[in-house]
C-alpha cells in the first residue's frame, strides 16, 4: 500500500474513490435503517406509556367517582 496518495497511479486512485463512495453509501444506508428502527422502537415505547397512562387515568376517575358518590 502506498504511503502517500500522491504515489498512487491515477487508475488505482480512481478505484479507491469509487470503492470509498460505495462504502459510504452502504454506511449511510445502514445508518438510515438503524435510525428508522430506533424511531419505531420509540413509538412502540410511547404507545406503551400512553396505555399505562390511560389505565391510570381510568383508575383515578373511578376513585374520584367513588369519593363523590360516597360524599353525597
Amino acid at each position: 500500500m502506498a504511503k502517500d496518495l500522491t504515489e498512487l497511479p491515477y487508475g488505482k486512485l480512481k478505484k479507491r474513490v469509487i470503492k470509498t463512495r460505495e462504502l459510504l453509501d452502504d454506511l449511510e444506508a445502514e445508518l438510515e435503517k438503524r435510525e428508522l428502527e430506533r424511531q419505531h422502537d420509540e413509538v412502540d415505547d410511547l404507545e406503551e406509556h400512553l396505555n399505562v397512562a390511560d389505565s391510570s387515568i381510568l383508575d383515578l376517575t373511578g376513585i374520584i367517582r367513588n369519593f363523590l358518590t360516597k360524599k353525597d
